[in-house]
């Protein structure tokens, strides 16, 4: 996936807080995707006021930017989730769409 714009909420996934004017590739933790490719295949992605969303290929929810009121799902003192970060979610769901708010976000089950 390719961001670009105002990241001044670390909602490109870039891991800065600015502004993005060239489509830049958003690289994920290897560490959190159980794979040596640090790059991943999005199948569905949804922008928020001020946070992103997205569902890869294995159905895993990743969010980033604004936490402020814990709409990325991230549990952390941190504000802002600088780089995309894996939700846990429950094992037994069936993750079919994410949705992002204003200052929310929601996900919707099959």
């Amino acid at each position: 996936m390719f961001t670009w714009g105002d990241g001044r909420h670390y909602q490109l996934g870039h891991g800065k807080s600015e502004i993005v004017r060239t489509p830049t590739l958003v690289q994920l933790d290897h560490h959190q995707t159980n794979s040596l490719n640090s790059s991943s295949q999005f199948q569905s992605v949804s922008c928020g006021w001020r946070h992103t969303l997205a569902i890869d290929i294995d159905n895993h929810v990743w969010s980033w930017g604004c936490n402020r009121k814990g709409q990325c799902g991230i549990i952390s003192n941190d504000i802002n989730i600088q780089i995309p970060s894996m939700v846990q979610t429950p094992t037994y769901v069936n993750i079919l769409q994410v949705a992002a708010g204003w200052q929310f976000s929601l996900f919707n089950t099959g």
